[in-house]
């Protein structure tokens, strides 16, 4: 039984001694696919928000960009477009104006987006100016970006651990104010 003991105790720590640097260099993997995400994210959200308008290409690009890290994400896209509306006493009558503004934000979310982008017009060219979605100054606009795989240093922590990890090890919100108007 003691020799027994001895080789399961060696076969574990060979074991460990292989698995441990394999997890270690798939985790760090995962940080450099995150950063890498993220950047693109950031990059990829201030450019719409200077630009004020967001085109298929620009769109495509991005997809396609974050889509190198080998992972499958889900990208949600939100555009409040900022509406100001002059308060009444009584709305049927013009001149009972109170003098004070109402600013509030209606929203436009992913499909409604995607709509503009990709209509489903085969006479409408990919790169007509009626396939851009246009924003305003001081509207926001923001992107989540949420990993839809698992990657392989999650599934190897879930087989050390004997669980499975609830969540995505990649979920990014950016956004902000839109600065400019096209």
């Amino acid at each position: 039984m003691d020799s027994l003991s001895k080789v399961f105790t060696i076969i574990l720590a060979v074991a460990l001694c292989l698995m441990f640097p394999l997890y270690d260099h798939l985790y760090k993997a995962d940080l450099i696919s995150y950063n890498y995400v993220y950047n693109e994210t950031v990059s990829f959200v201030d450019h719409v928000r200077d630009q004020g308008q967001l085109t298929p290409d620009m769109y495509n690009t991005f997809v396609e960009k974050i889509h190198l890290t080998g992972r499958f994400y889900k990208v949600e896209l939100e555009h409040y477009a900022k509406r100001v509306a002059p308060e009444y006493t009584d709305p049927s009558d013009i001149n009972s104006f109170t003098g004070d503004i109402s600013t509030h934000f209606e929203g436009y979310y992913t499909s409604d987006i995607l709509d503009v982008l990709f209509v489903n017009n085969e006479s409408i060219p990919v790169d007509d100016s009626r396939r851009t979605y246009q924003m305003r100054m001081g509207d926001q606009f923001s992107v989540i970006v949420t990993s839809e795989s698992r990657s392989a240093a999650e599934i190897m922590r879930d087989a050390f651990t004997g669980t499975t990890a609830n969540g995505n090890s990649i979920y990014i919100p950016y956004g902000g104010m839109v600065r400019n108007e096209s």
